[in-house]
């Protein structure tokens, strides 16, 4: 199932029971709609696009069609842009995506360049583009679920997963037996069996999905 934007989830909010194409119109099934308008609802944003009237849907539109693709994934976890930290995790994001040798390319060295940028220590960029991850999160941890986030993100996590950067990096994790156990009683309704090990070595988005896919340590 394909992630809607904003524009989309408030046209699926207002016209899912009016127009009866939606898979031609949006490309998505009958079975996605009820799927994507039962989250919304989970998470309040429902009834708010819903209730909409047509000139805030028009502005937002407008708005949204001018907002860089950077933007739209902060958006979609509801960061807050009135923090001097959002500018700094947004252009985290645009260095990671614009660099063309990725596998040479550390978090390090971005918040290095983002600090020559705005003249100030590499650790203040570090600090401030996660703790305003972590505030978000917090915030807003149902959206970052329906997202397929199952713990709170670091923040290689989520520039990882929101570029599309899987094949970015490989971790070797290791885990003692007291954060086995807890992963295990986060997961009792996957049926994920036989954890005996205490290293696991996989992709990080295979990590992060390791909740969803019911079967991938079966």
């Amino acid at each position: 199932m394909r992630d809607l934007n904003i524009e989309e989830q408030i046209y699926l909010c207002k016209y899912h029971d009016v127009d009866k194409y939606l898979s031609t119109t949006m490309k998505i099934s009958k079975a996605e709609v009820k799927e994507i308008i039962s989250k919304l609802k989970a998470n309040g944003l429902y009834k708010q696009y819903r209730n909409l009237d047509e000139q805030e849907y028009e502005n937002i539109i407008k708005e949204n069609r001018h907002k860089s693709k950077y933007e739209k994934i902060l958006d979609k976890f509801n960061f807050d842009k009135t923090k001097k930290s959002y500018n700094s995790i947004r252009r985290v994001l645009a260095i990671f995506d614009n660099f063309k040798e990725k596998n040479e390319l550390s978090l390090e060295k971005v918040f290095k360049i983002i600090a020559d940028e705005q003249n100030v220590k590499s650790y203040i960029i570090n600090n401030d583009c996660k703790k305003i991850l972590d505030n978000t999160y917090l915030l807003n941890k149902k959206i970052f679920e329906d997202n397929k986030y199952y713990k709170k993100p670091t923040l290689k996590e989520f520039v990882i997963q929101e570029l599309n950067l899987q094949d970015f990096d490989t971790e070797e994790i290791e885990y003692d037996k007291e954060h086995l156990n807890k992963i295990k009683e986060d997961n009792e309704k996957t049926n994920i069996k036989d954890l005996k090990d205490t290293y696991i070595k996989v992709s990080v988005k295979t990590m992060m999905e390791a909740a969803y896919y019911k079967r991938i340590f079966r």
